[in-house]
C-alpha cells in the first residue's frame, strides 16, 4: 500500500472526482460512514458517541460519522467548534443531514461550560483536524484536545489524530499536542505520520476504501507499507474445494541445544506465509522445544555430543527419506557453528537438487 502526502492526497481526491466522476460528497460519505462502522464493528456495547468536529471537511466526515451511529441506535452528541452558518462546502451539506443538532461553541469559555456531555460519551470520536493541519493550535482547540486526554473511554480518530501533521517524519513532531487516539481510521493511504510514527498515540490505523480507483492512487515518495490484502495478493488464491497437499511442503532444517526456537519460528513462518504443510528437522533432544505447535511436524535428526545436527545423519540415508515429496528446504535457522555441522551444510547444499533457502548460520559454515 503506497504511503501518501497530505498535498498528493488532496490531488487523489481530486482526480477521483474529476476523473472517474465520483462526487466528492460520495468520498465524504464512505470516510464517515467507515469511522462508524469501526466504532459498531469494535465497540458494539457502547449507548452514547459523543463526536467533537471542526469547521472543515474533517468535521464534516464527522458528521457523517455522527448521523450513521444514530441511525443503528446510539445515543449521539454532537459538538462541533464553529458555528454552523460558517460551515461551507460538502461538510455544510452533510451538517443540514445531521439527525440532531449540534452544540456550538466558539470560545474557551463556551468549551468549558457545554462541553463535558458530549467529552462524558462512552466512545468519543476526533473529527477536529485531518491532514491539512498546520501548526500552530487555536486556544480552542488545543483546550479541546486537552480535554479528551482528560477521558476514560476510547477515542477514535478521523483520518489523523488532530494536532498531528500528516507529513511530518522529525522524530520529535508527534510530542506536539494532539488527541490520544485509541484507534485511526484513515482513507485510502497511509500518511507518512501514520506509519513513520507508530508509537505516537494513534492506536490501530485502519484504512479505510472510499471510492478512488488504484489508478489515481499516485505518490512521488516511493514509500510503501505491506498490508494483510498486500500479502494475500501475492499468494495464489486457494479453491474451496483444495486442501493442504496441494500448497506446497516446506522442510525447515536447524536448531541444536539453545538455539531451537529459531527453527521453531521458521516452521510457523513458513505456515503463515502459505505453505500447506511443513516439517521442521532438528537434532534429536530439542524436538520438545520445536513441538510447541501442533501445526508443525517434526522429525529427529541424530545429533553431535553438544546438542547439534551430526554428519550421521546424512551417511546413515536419513535425510534423504526425510527430503522426499517436499517442495522447498530452509536451511540455517539456530544450527550454529559446530565443525561437523558445518560439514553436514556442505554436503547437504553440495548435493541437493531442491530449492534451498540458506540463513545466516547455514551460509556462516562456508
Amino acid at each position: 500500500m503506497k504511503i501518501v502526502s497530505a498535498a498528493e492526497m488532496r490531488d487523489i481526491d481530486r482526480v477521483t472526482t474529476s476523473k472517474y466522476k465520483v462526487p466528492s460528497l460520495t468520498l465524504m460519505e464512505n470516510a464517515g460512514s467507515a469511522v462508524a462502522e469501526y466504532i459498531l464493528r469494535n465497540y458494539p456495547q457502547c449507548n452514547s458517541v459523543g463526536v467533537i468536529c471542526g469547521k472543515g471537511n474533517n468535521g464534516g466526515d464527522g458528521f457523517v460519522a455522527a448521523r450513521r451511529l444514530q441511525e443503528a441506535g446510539k445515543n449521539v452528541r454532537v459538538l462541533l467548534l464553529a458555528a454552523a452558518k460558517d460551515i461551507g462546502g460538502d461538510a455544510a451539506r452533510m451538517l443540514k443531514r445531521l439527525p440532531v443538532k449540534p452544540l456550538e461553541v466558539r470560545s474557551r469559555g463556551e468549551l468549558k461550560k457545554i462541553a463535558k456531555p458530549v467529552y462524558a460519551s462512552d466512545v468519543l470520536v476526533d473529527a477536529l483536524l485531518g491532514t491539512g493541519f498546520r501548526p500552530p493550535l487555536s486556544e480552542l482547540y488545543a483546550e479541546a484536545i486537552a480535554l479528551f486526554w482528560q477521558q476514560p473511554g476510547p477515542i477514535v480518530s478521523v483520518d489523523i489524530p488532530s494536532g498531528l501533521e500528516a507529513d511530518a517524519s522529525d522524530v520529535h513532531a508527534f510530542a506536539a499536542p494532539h488527541v490520544p487516539a485509541s484507534a485511526t481510521v484513515t482513507f485510502t493511504a497511509a500518511k507518512p505520520m501514520l506509519v513513520l510514527h507508530a508509537d505516537a498515540n494513534l492506536g490501530p490505523v485502519v484504512v479505510a476504501p472510499i471510492g478512488s480507483r488504484e489508478e489515481a492512487i499516485a505518490s512521488d515518495l516511493n514509500l510503501n507499507v505491506t498490508t494483510a490484502r498486500d500479502v494475500a495478493l501475492a499468494l495464489p488464491p486457494r479453491l474451496p474445494d483444495s486442501n493442504k497437499g496441494m500448497y506446497g511442503h516446506v522442510l525447515v532444517i536447524g536448531g541444536s541445544v539453545g538455539k531451537a526456537g529459531a527453527a521453531a519460528m521458521a516452521g510457523m513462518a513458513a505456515l503463515r506465509a502459505g505453505a500447506g504443510l511443513v516439517t521442521v528437522a532438528a537434532p534429536k533432544s530439542v524436538l520438545p522445544t520445536i513441538s510447541f505447535a501442533p501445526e508443525l511436524m517434526t522429525e529427529p535428526l541424530a545429533e553431535t555430543a553438544e546438542g547439534t545436527i551430526s554428519l550421521a545423519c546424512i551417511e546413515s540415508g536419513k535425510l534423504e527419506r526425510i527430503m522426499r515429496g517436499k517442495t522447498l528446504i530452509a536451511l540455517g535457522p539456530g544450527l550454529s557453528q559446530h565443525p561437523e555441522t558445518a560439514n553436514f551444510i556442505r554436503v547437504l547444499v553440495s548435493n541437493c537438487r531442491l530449492p534451498l533457502v540458506i540463513d545466516a548460520d547455514g551460509l556462516n559454515a562456508f
